[in-house]
């Protein structure tokens, strides 16, 4: 058997993790996983959102490379090749190795 396709993005900064896991943001990705729009427009309808709006969030998800805009005709078409996020957020900082050599 071949194992699923793997994608690792890490997030050094935690707003980043913020804004992938903030409740907006999840609805769109949900809307994109359950539905697969055609548009950004028929994205902000199926989540009840002004165009605008879900235009900045879903450039925003993008940039953290968890959505693909792709031109169709006119418009651009969400789309993402997962079906799950899973977080690995460690609370303890690893330790890091110095290369100054005290004498």
């Amino acid at each position: 058997d071949t194992p699923e396709p793997h994608l690792e993005v890490v997030y050094h900064d935690p707003a980043d993790v913020h804004r992938v896991t903030r409740p907006k943001s999840l609805e769109l990705l949900r809307a994109i996983v359950q539905h697969s729009p055609g548009s950004i427009r028929e994205t902000a309808r199926l989540v009840g959102r002004d165009v605008s709006q879900v235009h900045r969030n879903l450039t925003e998800l993008e940039e953290l490379h968890l959505v693909e805009l792709t031109e169709h005709g006119q418009s651009k078409r969400p789309s993402v090749w997962y079906e799950a996020i899973d977080i690995d957020l460690p609370l303890v900082t690893p330790a890091v190795e110095s290369t100054d050599a005290s004498v």
